[in-house]
């Protein structure tokens, strides 16, 4: 009789309140070549067609756990309507897997991009990228901008 046992290492879940996250650079970009290009640091965001803002990020643990990152990334923005019947919306979360500290890594490091397409997407006011810890819900960084002089009738 031939038996196979096989161990499977399985890392523990990381800890929420051993996550942290920081802002590495946050301002307007330029996605030329593909690749989202900083091209003016700060805050202050125009509103026209084709603008592109947003935040590069770095998510690590203080205990040096890796694996997926319990937290939820997201933006909150003024009253944006909703597409084809949907109900308005004040924040748009960011669908996708949690963010994952690779085996032996350190930190991730993310970017997270906010754009104006269309007419209709031109609204003023405060857009927020922030990221949250899941369960307990915690703010651990949010980064905030000021969109101004959209065009009248948007």
């Amino acid at each position: 009789m031939l038996v196979a046992l096989g161990i499977v290492a399985c890392e523990a879940p990381i800890d929420p309140a051993m996550v942290e996250a920081e802002v590495v650079a946050f301002g307007q970009y330029t996605l030329g070549d593909g690749q989202p290009e900083l091209v003016t640091p700060g805050p202050s965001v125009p509103c026209r067609l084709g603008q592109v803002f947003g935040v590069e990020y770095r998510i690590s643990t203080r205990d040096g756990s890796s694996g997926p990152v319990p937290v939820e990334l997201r933006w909150t923005h003024p009253r944006l309507e909703g597409e084809e019947g949907r109900p308005p919306r004040f924040e748009t979360r960011i669908d996708q897997s949690p963010p994952e500290i690779a085996r032996g890594g350190s930190a991730m490091f993310g970017r997270a991009l906010w754009s104006f397409e269309e007419p209709h997407d031109l609204v003023e006011g405060r857009y927020a990228f922030e990221v949250r810890t899941r369960d307990p819900d915690a703010l651990l960084l949010m980064r905030a901008f000021d969109v101004e002089g959209c065009p009248q009738g948007s």
